[in-house]
């Protein structure tokens, strides 16, 4: 197995050699082919790219590249790069994650594919060869490249070599990774920076004389410049002075110091040295500085006399704020790192000291001595280890002496300053760099370089030892502290999976419909179509055709899963960078069916530079350098700041609490730092329990004590700032504990590698075509932490954890400020900031009066509360870090969970690009990790009716977060689950068994705790966004049972098991949840005992009920989305319960269904909730329930009829007659029909009438109240209903007549009801509605004959006439006839016999038919309601009469005998008794006979006689239709007057008439007598 590669060069040639270990065999050098000569050039520098690319620094001054394939399957790699599986594996497990979003698998190609080109491939290779090992030349002149080698050669001796890299030996070349750079050092002190991002390319950037350029550096310091000069020379640099002049000056010993060093670089010149390539100021080495130390110097040179150029390849503008991230996929030349046209001078820094005495002096100064030169240097990460030669000791036997110098952060100078007569003294940083300078090989305090020196001769080269980097230092390194503008974007929204959106999982292939009919044939059809296909491929060969041609090939069929994966977890994790496939680009937009893109600070943090001391507890590596001389390897170890002072506690033992040096250590570094510090030592894994217990001792010691000091009243600006803190006391000051500060420290310095990074990035899956199908591959999941990683970070936090429990115990068992030790209600969540955990998580502005008082705090009393205030903080930062603990072990939990074949998928992408920060300090962030805990624990292999099957894995798992992630797998999720188990068992079992009743009330007891519990909208919707519209019940469930709300699947479960008041009881349980209010305490039954220590506090602390107005503005301010609100989660729990009311009583009446349905609505009408049973009534309504609503007896539902449903006025209506409540219904009616301001029609008017009537009459029947006092309002809706029905005519005459009224008054009449004289006065009487006018009179009772006698007078005329009529004596009949009538001028017209006749004709007898018509209807109408007077049938009588004998007197003979005793027969007809008919037709004749002089002639009085004959024959006959057994109005009066012997009486009399009429009567006496012989039939 080749680990290494080494390339070898010699004068004739450069070779790439193998390092190859075989099993547990040492390394062995393996020779390859790639060889390249070197042409005479020697090759005296070379490095490599972490990419491979091998550059060669030539003694000609030449930059060459050894150019070669990678590996030779390289080549064969990017041929296949097209395939597939190689794109996938790169999309999944690349470092970029870049893959097409579409990807078109190619077709198989082989021998029946490709026909008779097929052997071509048994001969031939598809793929190339690699490319030969070549040699380029990256620094050759324009000139140059067009002459040949030996010309050049030629000129190159003549005239000296200089390239474009400055001329001279390539002596030195180092390559940036990170900033992706080559440096270049040649022989004669020039440095070039070249720009190799792009692969093969190498841009030579910048060129720079450096021995020129620090000399004008060192000239400007010289003479005290305060800002640096400009340059103006091609090949020089930009001076900088980032400190200002003191520190350049700093740096080089002053003024004086800069002078004595241009002083010695041109003595080396006066002294006769041939070339300046040995001055003091020419480096001879050159360092890269990583990213992590400094993010503008990018390089270190040192010199011959071991002065430090501190340079920088950056362009000039990005010193001030710092290298900005390019925007995502930005071109090269926007990258802040590309190198600018110059390099930049940012430092000069001499040696320290090399006098005698300077060796253990305490202080060693800048100083350049022209006693030694540098034979060897480094410098790494701050150290700067040098090898300095004495230049009087020429031998190699005489070793150099070794200088080391690291950065010294705690360095401070005192500084004085007065302030109105006072003196003030401060410690600040030195300007420049601040060093620790040690001779490591002096021993024993020696004095002389002799004993400092190593032995062994001149060193040849000095290197760092590399260590393998920790993930958890790598993920530190990449924390840059995000910008407050990064830090404001929102929580991004969940990815949803397409089959989850889809609602189901579909199959992208072919239908399962024709899986039956591919099945496999059986062997012998498959040998015979082997045989076949053999034989078609030989002939297709023969004739040249394609092997396909005339096959059919049979593609094996590929099963469908049963559940489609939904994610595929990464190799790859967070820890070595994000990919950028989520990243947020113009390219890609998020859209419905991809994940929301992320910043690209997000996945790919910048590497920044940290306070040395934030990542001691990280690196557990010594800071080691390893020396080369001919007395072989040295290795020098420098300890950390942690390891000095672990050793400083550890030596002080005992004795460490006043120990001087551990004293000394927390002087130096600060109490809070030297606190931070020994807690980092008490939670280290690797010392032991003793030492740890020193450690804290050492910090207790030197804790110091929380003050709370008042302001002085001479800073008049500090008193009128409020305090933040409302326990701070206005007008006081409080300042924390050194150890408070240190354990924040510490908790800052343990998360902060992970803090500010998502701790899910997921991407959709890419899109697979092959032909007509396509599927859609997992969702890529990276993870930040990986297994290993999460213990590495979690195991000190839970130290820690451990440690705060022990040592604080008291801030951290109980509430602080709390009145009472037991109380846990005084902490919850900020409800100013609608945060779960802010600085001090959230206290209630509720506590101890003195908290918020004015006055003065005594000494004691200042004490007492500082200490307090202290303990909320330190209680605080608790709460914090058991979050994380938490947290950490969660996300560990759902790896190893996602990988279990029995359990559900985790459903990664409600995380997705969620920081931890969020994820532990957001209630958006607690309800996704509630909703993801929900739907994992829920979502388990499904029965029948789509509900979770608890298995064993499940239950474990349940119980693994109940009792390590309590803080987020909520009481609700765990009752949940309880009642889902439960419930499986109770329905597993067979109906009426007493065990499955058992289990059912357990699982409903479950579910309702669950519900007491649930106050999380998203866990309850199901979904995470709002969706701007609720879709309807149905789209509500759809989505809460698609988005695993452990809501909806209960009730599901409980409607299978006929539990539907459970349903109800759960889900107003949940809604009442969400309205508000806050629960002074939770005493939480956990259904999973937990084998950890619990606080009381803790429990449920975060699952508990919050205000209304922080459920309902939890909104947030992102562009990415908006969360569930509250209103959303109550209109879920209603939507559930109309769904499955509406389904149950969707079925046939009768069904147990429609039972439960029945059963289901008592139990809402039954909720107290007023608003949940307005909306329980609304959907009954809207859904067309209108009998099961009327049925529901409940005030609430009267209430909302009355008030809520005004426009249907009549449900109301139909609820009182339903409940029997007739009274209040008739009066309901009857307020509505009168309501003026209602605008409602005549007709619904009338409606309400006819209600009112019967409700009145039912009330009667079932006397619910007084009587009297009812048949009188039963009267009074009586009339007004005929009023108003005859109003109705009149509006139905005017619309169907053209009568001139105005629109006012057709308004009136057709919506309102009008009084009788408005519609008599100015409606029917000016419109000569005479039968309305009759009608109104009746109704008014009134008895005035003239008007009546008048009013039907004139209805007979209007019958009647116009007419024409060719008789005379009709003539002046209808002329008579006419007197009395309100008809102006009737048209009567008299005709000739031969004119024609028409409709008009009087002689037609049309007329009597419309007459009749008239008074029928109107007599049917009024005869018999106790107005009889308004029919009066005398008068009646006498104008049918009238009108018929002039009828006679115009007709046939034929026509008279058809009209006898027609004037009776019309009032029977309306309803007049035949002897009261008759009796008034006999009278008429009595008064002619006295009003006619002589009497009535013997003719008109034979004939009236003929009439009654009549009468009686059709009386007698009518009613002996009785007789046969359907009794009629005529046979009872008929059986009334022979018992009472009228009949017979009337009958003797007309007989009597018959016999005192001369002439022959014989006919009419046998008519007569049959009717007398008929009405004997009565007697029997």
């Amino acid at each position: 197995m080749v680990e290494w590669c080494l390339v070898v060069t010699t004068k004739e040639e450069a070779m790439l050699c193998a390092l190859a270990r075989k099993e547990d065999q040492a390394l062995s050098l393996i020779k390859t082919k790639f060889v390249i000569p070197s042409d005479w050039i020697s090759f005296i520098s070379i490095t490599s790219t972490k990419s491979g690319r091998i550059f060669l620094g030539g003694q000609d001054g030449n930059l060459y590249e050894l150019d070669y394939d990678l590996l030779v399957q390289a080549h064969y790699a990017a041929s296949d790069a097209s395939q597939t599986q190689h794109q996938l594996d790169k999309f999944y497990d690349g470092s970029s994650g870049s893959c097409p979003e579409v990807l078109v698998e190619p077709q198989s190609t082989g021998f029946v594919s490709t026909g008779k080109r097929v052997f071509d491939s048994f001969m031939t290779s598809s793929k190339q060869p690699p490319r030969k090992c070549q040699r380029l030349n990256h620094s050759k002149s324009t000139l140059s490249s067009f002459l040949p080698d030996f010309i050049d050669k030629i000129i190159n001796s003549m005239f000296g070599s200089f390239t474009t890299t400055g001329g001279g030996p390539i002596t030195q070349m180092v390559v940036d990774h990170e900033r992706e750079v080559l440096y270049t050092l040649s022989s004669r002190g020039w440095i070039c920076a070249l720009d190799i991002a792009e692969t093969p390319k190498v841009t030579l950037s910048a060129v720079l004389n450096t021995s020129s350029t620090a000399r004008l550096y060192l000239e400007a310091v010289s003479r005290g410049k305060m800002y640096a000069p400009s340059t103006y020379n091609q090949h020089e640099g930009i001076l900088k002075f980032p400190g200002g002049g003191e520190a350049a000056q700093a740096g080089v010993g002053g003024m004086e110091g800069a002078r004595n060093i241009l002083k010695l670089a041109e003595t080396s010149k006066a002294n006769g040295r041939r070339s300046p390539l040995k001055s003091i100021l020419t480096p001879v080495s050159i360092e890269v500085v990583p990213k992590k130390e400094s993010t503008r110097i990018t390089l270190v040179a040192v010199t011959t006399g071991g002065i430090r150029y501190y340079l920088s390849s950056l362009s000039p503008n990005t010193f001030g704020a710092g290298p900005l991230s390019p925007p995502f996929g930005a071109p090269r030349y926007r990258s802040p790192w590309k190198p600018h046209t110059k390099l930049t001078l940012c430092h000069v820094r001499a040696p320290p000291s090399m006098a005698e005495n300077a060796i253990t002096a305490p202080s060693h100064p800048p100083t350049v001595s022209k006693e030694f030169r540098v034979d060897a240097s480094c410098y790494h990460m701050g150290v700067y280890f040098v090898a300095f030669q004495q230049t009087g000791r020429e031998s190699n036997d005489t070793g150099d002496v070794l200088v080391a110098a690291s950065a010294d952060s705690a360095r401070r100078i005192t500084q004085q300053s007065q302030k109105e007569n006072t003196l003030t003294t401060t410690e600040v940083a030195p300007g420049g760099i601040c060093e620790t300078v040690s001779f490591p090989m002096s021993m024993g305090g020696s004095r002389n370089h002799a004993t400092a020196t190593l032995p062994g001769g001149r060193v040849w080269g000095i290197s760092p030892a590399q260590w393998a980097q920790r993930k958890i230092m790598s993920l530190a390194l990449q924390s840059k502290t995000p910008t407050d503008t990064e830090l404001s974007f929102g929580m991004p929204s969940a990815y949803i999976p397409p089959s989850k959106r889809q609602g189901t999982s579909q199959s992208t292939g072919a239908g399962t419909h024709g899986v039956g009919s591919t099945m496999m044939q059986s062997q012998s059809q498959y040998n015979k179509s082997v045989s076949s296909m053999v034989l078609t491929l030989f002939t297709n060969m023969l004739l040249s055709r394609p092997a396909r041609h005339g096959l059919y090939v049979q593609r094996p069929v590929v099963p469908l899963e049963e559940r489609p994966t939904l994610y595929r977890i990464s190799r790859r994790s967070g820890s070595e960078g994000f990919s950028l496939s989520a990243a947020d680009t113009k390219a890609k937009s998020s859209t419905s069916s991809t994940s929301v893109r992320l910043s690209p600070w997000l996945l790919k943090p910048d590497i920044v530079p940290l306070n040395p001391l934030a990542l001691q507890h990280l690196d557990k590596t010594s800071n080691a350098m390893i020396t080369l001389n001919a007395g072989g390897l040295h290795y020098f170890q420098s300890p950390s700041i942690l390891q000095q002072l672990s050793t400083a506690i550890l030596a002080a033992g005992s004795n460490v609490k006043s120990d001087a040096s551990v004293d000394h250590f927390f002087r130096s570094y600060g109490y809070p730092e030297g606190c931070a510090l020994c807690l980092h030592l008490a939670i280290h894994a690797d010392i032991t329990a003793d030492h740890k217990e020193l450690a804290l001792r050492a910090a207790m010691a030197r804790a110091l004590r929380p003050t709370l000091l008042s302001i002085q009243s001479e800073d008049q600006s500090s008193q009128q700032i409020r305090q933040t803190d409302p326990w701070i006391p206005l007008g006081y000051t409080y300042t924390s504990s050194a150890l408070c500060k240190g354990l924040n420290m510490v908790m800052a310095r343990l998360v902060r590698p992970f803090w500010h990074k998502p701790a899910v990035v997921v991407t959709e899956g890419r899109i697979l075509k092959r032909r007509f199908k396509s599927k859609t591959t997992p969702a890529k999941v990276e993870l930040l932490l990986e297994d290993d990683l999460v213990e590495d970070i979690r195991r000190p936090l839970v130290m820690l954890q451990q440690l705060m429990s022990s040592v604080f115990g008291k801030a951290v068992e109980n509430v602080p400020f709390s009145k009472y030790s037991s109380s846990n209600d005084q902490m919850d969540v900020d409800d100013e900031d609608q945060h779960y955990l802010t600085r001090a998580l959230g206290y209630q502005r509720r506590g101890q009066s003195q908290a918020s008082s004015s006055g003065p705090l005594r000494p004691d009393e200042a004490e007492h509360l500082a200490r307090q205030i202290e303990e909320r903080d330190i209680h605080s930062l608790y709460r914090l870090l058991s979050r994380t603990v938490q947290l950490l072990g969660l996300l560990s939990h759902l790896r190893r969970a996602h990988s279990m074949p029995d359990l559900p998928e985790v459903e990664w992408g409600l995380l997705h690009g969620i920081s931890v920060e969020k994820l532990v300090q957001t209630r958006e962030g607690q309800e996704r990790v509630e909703s993801l805990l929900n739907s994992l624990i829920t979502s388990s292999d499904k029965s029948t009716n789509g509900a979770p099957t608890p298995s064993a894995e499940v239950t474990q798992l349940a119980q693994t977060f109940a009792d390590q992630c309590y803080h987020f797998f909520s009481p609700g999720s765990r009752y949940a689950y309880i009642g889902f188990q439960s419930a499986q068992e109770a329905l597993a079992l067979p109906h009426g068994q007493s065990r499955r009743l058992v289990r059912s009330r357990e699982a409903v007891e479950a579910f309702k705790k669950a519900a007491a519990n649930w106050y999380s909208p998203p866990l309850i919707t199901g979904r995470l966004l709002q969706t701007g519209e609720s879709g309807g019940i149905n789209e509500i469930v759809r989505r809460s049972r698609q988005g695993d709300s452990p809501l909806a699947k209960a009730c599901d479960l409980l409607i299978e098991l006929g539990d539907v008041a459970a349903v109800v009881d759960i889900c107003l349980q949940t809604a009442s949840n969400f309205k508000g209010g806050r629960i002074a305490s939770l005493d939480t039954l956990d259904a999973f005992p937990s084998t950890r220590r619990i606080y009381p506090w803790e429990k449920g602390l975060y699952h508990r009920m919050q205000e209304l107005n922080t459920l309902a503005n939890t909104q947030g301010t992102s562009a990415l989305g908006t969360t569930v609100t509250a209103e959303e989660a109550i209109e879920t729990c209603r939507a559930i319960i109309f769904y499955h009311l509406t389904k149950l009583l969707d079925s046939p009446i009768q069904t147990p269904q429609y039972q439960l349905g029945e059963r289901m609505v008592s139990v809402c009408a039954a909720a107290s909730d007023s608003t949940f049973l307005h909306a329980f009534f609304d959907h009954l309504f809207e859904n067309n329930f209108k009998q099961v609503l009327l049925a529901i007896d409940s005030p609430d539902l009267e209430k909302w009829l009355r008030e809520q449903k005004k426009d249907e006025p009549t449900l109301l209506l139909r609820y009182y007659n339903i409940h029997g409540k007739d009274l209040l219904a008739a009066q309901v009616a009857w307020g509505r029909a009168n309501d003026s301001e209602l605008e409602l029609s005549l007709h619904e008017r009338i409606e309400y009438l006819v209600q009112a009537a019967g409700s009145f009459g039912a009330a009667m029947n079932r006397e619910l109240a007084n009587p009297e006092e009812l048949n009188r309002e039963k009267k009074q809706v009586e009339e007004r209903l005929n009023i108003a029905r005859l109003q109705g005519r009149i509006l139905q005459a005017i619309d169907s007549t053209k009568y001139e009224v105005s629109e006012e008054d057709v308004h009136a009449l057709g919506h309102k009801l009008l009084s009788v004289n408005d519609l008599f006065n100015k409606y029917a009487m000016p419109f000569d509605m005479y039968e309305n006018c009759l009608l109104l009179l009746h109704i008014c009772r009134h008895d005035d004959k003239s008007y009546i006698q008048s009013f039907w007078k004139s209805l007979f005329c209007e019958e009647i006439f116009p007419c024409s009529t060719r008789s005379n004596t009709a003539f002046r009949s209808l002329r008579n006839f006419t007197e009395g009538s309100l008809m102006e001028n009737p048209v009567i017209t008299l005709v000739d016999q031969s004119s024609a006749s028409g409709s008009d004709y009087f002689e037609s007898g049309l007329w009597m038919k419309r007459l009749e018509g008239r008074i029928v209807a109107l007599g049917k109408e009024v005869l018999g309601t106790g107005g009889d007077n308004i029919f009066p049938i005398d008068f009646l009588v006498s104008c049918l009469e009238e009108l018929r004998i002039a009828y006679v007197s115009s007709v046939s003979s034929d026509a008279i005998k058809e009209c006898q005793g027609w004037a009776c027969s019309v009032l029977v007809a309306a309803g007049v008794p035949y002897l009261v008919a008759l009796t008034a037709f006999d009278q008429l004749i009595e008064r002619a006979n006295h009003l006619t002089m002589g009497g009535v002639d013997v003719d008109r009085r034979k004939e009236h006689l003929q009439n009654i004959v009549s009468v009686l024959e059709s009386f007698v006959s009518t009613a002996k239709e009785g007789l046969n057994g359907r009794p009629n109005a005529a046979y009872d009066e008929i059986t009334r007057a022979m018992a009472s012997g009228a009949l017979q009486s009337g009958i003797e009399n007309f007989k009597t008439q018959l016999q005192a009429l001369p002439g022959d009567v014989s006919a009419e006496e046998e008519r007569l007598k049959a009717v007398e012989n008929s009405t004997l039939d009565f007697y029997r």
